[in-house]
Order: C-alpha cells, then structure tokens, then sequence
C-alpha cells in the first residue's frame, strides 16, 4: 500500500508531541501555524498558534508503520478522512 494522507486529531496543546512522535516514522507532516499578537501584562507580544488546533495532516503509508508498533498513542487519533 502507498502512502496516503490522514488527519490526526490530537488532545488540546499536544501537537508539539505527536510531531515529535511522528517523526521517526518516515511520516510526511504538514502542521500550519500562524503568528498572531496577544495582549499580556507587559503589552503585546507574538506567538504561533496552530492554524487548526488539535488536528495534523499526516501522509504515512500505515501497513509499512503499523508493524509492531501502534500508529498512535494516547494523545491522538487517526481519522476515517482521507483525500
């Protein structure tokens, strides 16, 4: 089987972790952040934010990933989306 694309639902803030993960496991990952200014104690300052929180775009070819070790963990999971 090839690759394909999935979105993979994460819990709230745990993206870092999950790109992490994923890393090793010859994974395409698409994870689009935006710099936006939020207003703190000392004024504004800029921070990046996931375009869409809580979700990564992950091409993986699973039969190839899926031996011997499980796809995900605790922190996510795989979505029945495909394109």
């Amino acid at each position: 089987m090839s690759a394909e694309w999935y979105v993979l639902q994460t819990k709230p803030r745990k993206e870092d972790f999950v790109v992490g993960q994923l890393s090793g496991r010859r994974a395409e990952i698409f994870f689009p952040r935006l710099v936006e200014s939020v207003r703190t104690g000392e004024g504004r300052q800029q921070r990046l934010s996931p375009m869409f929180p809580s979700y990564l775009f992950v091409k993986i070819d699973v039969d190839e990933n899926g031996k011997g070790r499980p796809l995900y963990t605790w922190s996510e999971r795989l979505l029945a989306l495909r394109w």
